[in-house]
C-alpha cells in the first residue's frame, strides 16, 4: 500500500513523492495557509499548485513557516497556458518563485499551442534550471481520451 511518505524516483535521480497535497480550490490567504501547514503536519511533502488557482503566495507562506526542511519538499505549479511569449513565460515563472520560494517541478501545457511557444517555454526552462531555480519540469502535450494527461519530461 502506497503511503505519503513513498517516493518514486526519476531519471535525474530527484525523488517524487507518490502521495501530494493539491491546493485547487482552496482560497488565497488563510484557508489555503492553514491547508498546506496541517498537510506538512500530517507528513504530506509533495504540495501542488498552479498560478491559476492564485494561491501560490499562501503555500509559500505555510512552507517558510513550517518546521519542515525547504528541500525536502516537492512543491508542483504549473504556469498559465496563455503565456506565449518568453518575456510573459519568464514573468510568470518569477511570480511563481518569488510566490513559492523554490520550485522543483513545473508542469507547462501546450495542448493548443504551436511549436515556436514550445521552444519559448522550453529555452525559458532549461535556463531557470541550469540557475537552480528549479529542478524539473514537464510540457503538458496532450489529453487522452480517457482524461489522463500526456507528459513529455524534458529535462
Amino acid at each position: 500500500m502506497t503511503t505519503i511518505t513513498d517516493t518514486f524516483e526519476l531519471n535525474n535521480g530527484l525523488k517524487m513523492p507518490k502521495v501530494g497535497f493539491g491546493t485547487w480550490q482552496t482560497k488565497p490567504g488563510k484557508e489555503t495557509y492553514d491547508a498546506v501547514s496541517n498537510a506538512l503536519k500530517a507528513g504530506y511533502r509533495f504540495i501542488d499548485t498552479a498560478t491559476a488557482y492564485a494561491n501560490e503566495q499562501s503555500v509559500g507562506e505555510a512552507i517558510a513557516d513550517s518546521d519542515v526542511a525547504r528541500k525536502d519538499i516537492f512543491v508542483q505549479t504549473k504556469l498559465p497556458g496563455e503565456s506565449k511569449t518568453y518575456d510573459k513565460t519568464m514573468a510568470d515563472f518569477d511570480r511563481s518563485l518569488k510566490a513559492s520560494i523554490w520550485i522543483t517541478l513545473i508542469l507547462i501545457s501546450f495542448t493548443h499551442h504551436g511549436h515556436g511557444t514550445k521552444w519559448v517555454r522550453t529555452t525559458m526552462l532549461k535556463t531557470a534550471m541550469s540557475g537552480g531555480l528549479c529542478k524539473i519540469f514537464t510540457l503538458v502535450t496532450g489529453l487522452s481520451r480517457s482524461g489522463f494527461l500526456t507528459l513529455t519530461p524534458t529535462i
